[in-house]
């Protein structure tokens, strides 16, 4: 039994050293190519290099660092990353830190970047249809002339990120934080705001079509009056974030 034992944790081993010299073969060809498929790419540094059009199409990106890195151009549709339990005993888990990251003109559909770090991340001109930005960390985000369709921010932190004019169209915003965002003229048509935090951000020329906002909190918001005679007309429930009364916060009489 014992040798049993030894020889599994021999192996495991094996394994483990085995797939620490693929993930680097990878990432130095990655870094001389800019070019990765399907490429394992998990708990590297990739901070301030100019990886603008490079390829990273379907690539596990658990626990990266792109501090700071140009990705201007890319196509990096399909990718995985978010958090990486490092020692699952001692609950050690590393983020996918994209913060200040340049996504301008990206292609970053159908990827996963659930709870990872994008603050301050420039996505203009980026396309994010059917991405997952579930409980990322999107404060001061920009997403000026993105394509969003189907877009997943359920739970995420948008505290200040700028959304103006933009077609918000069937995106999931549940229990999203949208605290001093930019939203001026955004099309919130057959979206989910439910129990959203909308305090002190620019709701002016808004439009909400077709759009759930049960338990959402809009304190401090500016709103157009007629905007807001249409929310109160289906206006309900209490935000469990801010404990605020959606009515109270849209002064419905």
């Amino acid at each position: 039994m014992k040798k049993s034992w030894l020889t599994i944790a021999v192996l495991t081993n094996l394994l483990a050293v085995s797939a620490r010299a693929e993930n680097s073969q990878q990432l130095q060809e990655f870094r001389s190519t800019k070019t990765c498929y399907g490429c394992d790419l998990t708990n590297t540094s990739l901070a301030n290099l100019d990886l603008s059009n490079a390829k990273l199409i379907n690539t596990s990106l658990f626990g990266t660092d792109f501090r700071g890195t140009n990705l201007s151009g890319a196509n990096l549709s399909g990718i995985q990353a978010g958090e990486l339990i490092v020692n699952a005993r001692s609950s050690e888990r590393r983020i996918s830190d994209f913060s200040g990251v340049n996504f301008t003109g990206a292609d970053i559909s159908r990827a996963s970047l659930s709870r990872a770090i994008l603050a301050q991340a420039n996505f203009t001109n980026a396309y994010l249809l059917n991405t997952d930005f579930g409980s990322a960390r999107l404060v001061g985000a920009v997403f000026q002339g993105a394509t969003l369709g189907n877009t997943f921010f359920g739970g995420a932190d948008l505290t200040g990120a700028n959304f103006t004019n933009q077609p918000l169209v069937g995106v999931y915003l549940r229990n999203a934080r949208l605290d001093n965002a930019q939203l001026a003229g955004v099309r919130f048509d057959s979206s989910d705001l439910t129990n959203a935090v909308f305090r002190n951000a620019d709701l002016r020329g808004v439009s909400f079509t077709s759009t759930t906002i049960a338990n959402a909190d809009f304190s401090g918001a500016r709103l157009d009056p007629d905007t807001v005679a249409q929310l109160c007309q289906t206006a309900g429930g209490s935000n469990t974030l801010t404990n605020t009364d959606t009515r109270v916060s849209l002064g419905c009489r």
